[in-house]
């Protein structure tokens, strides 16, 4: 986006700088009409998400600056890639034409990425969902049920080249990508043997028991005890490959 430089060196500047201009073109994106039909049971919404705005470095007593923008755009069946460009290019040439800088706004597309819905009968889904509801702590009230998440990751770009990949199941925590990002360390194990597990079952493997540690011992003494029983850790595979 380009505009007309403003500071102390330059107190006639001819128009609006490029920041201030490219303000008004972040405003008119984010504030675009997006569809929110469903089309084929995919119910995540459209989204655009500003990710970069800096004006560029320009020499002393240039009368001229630029400052870029970059968008991340969620597409939907509802919404496609062209759908998007054709979206910016109007947006561009509203701006252009309404509020205009010494030179034309310029669109350049990084790369696209479709969006990507794994089929729930899929064999990676069906056993990672199934490992899942006998180690996540969340099952013992629910069954994990199956869900379309954003915003976007390695999916999407795996999906342009017919590879199915799912989110997946991510650890407890608090802060997330903060300095003080954190999680919970007893959610780490369930979440290793959901994996595990799931792998194992889309691979046909036969797992062995885990060993049964002191700590295990103590916990079915006392649930003995106290009249209830606690079943075995789930297995792991034993050195030497899959098991017949």
């Amino acid at each position: 986006v380009h505009g007309h430089a403003q500071d102390m060196m330059l107190p006639d500047a001819e128009g609006p700088s490029s920041a201030i201009r490219a303000s008004r073109l972040m405003m008119a994106l984010s504030n675009a009409g997006l569809p929110i039909e469903i089309v084929d049971d995919f119910h995540l919404k459209p989204q655009i998400r500003p990710v970069i705005a800096r004006t560029l470095p320009k020499a002393p007593g240039a009368k001229q600056d630029v400052t870029e923008l970059g968008f991340d755009i969620r597409t939907t069946p509802a919404f496609t890639a062209a759908d998007a460009e054709a979206l910016v290019t109007q947006a561009i040439a509203d701006l252009d034409r309404d509020y205009p800088g010494p030179h034309p706004t310029t669109m350049q597309v990084h790369s696209t990425w479709p969006h990507f819905k794994t089929a729930p009968d899929h064999p990676m889904v069906r056993h990672l969902q199934d490992a899942a509801n006998q180690h996540m702590p969340a099952a013992r009230k629910r069954p994990i049920s199956l869900q379309l998440t954003g915003p976007s990751n390695v999916g999407n770009y795996l999906a342009q080249f017919g590879i199915s990949a799912t989110s997946g199941f991510g650890l407890e925590g608090r802060s997330v990508h903060a300095d003080n990002e954190r999680v919970k360390i007893a959610s780490i194990a369930p979440a290793y043997r959901s994996y595990r597990d799931g792998v194992a079952g889309m691979l046909g493997m036969t797992l062995a028991p885990e060993p049964i540690t002191e700590q295990q011992i103590k916990a079915q003494q006392k649930d003995t005890q106290a009249g209830t029983t606690r079943l075995p850790d789930a297995a792991v595979p034993r050195r030497g490959g899959p098991q017949p």
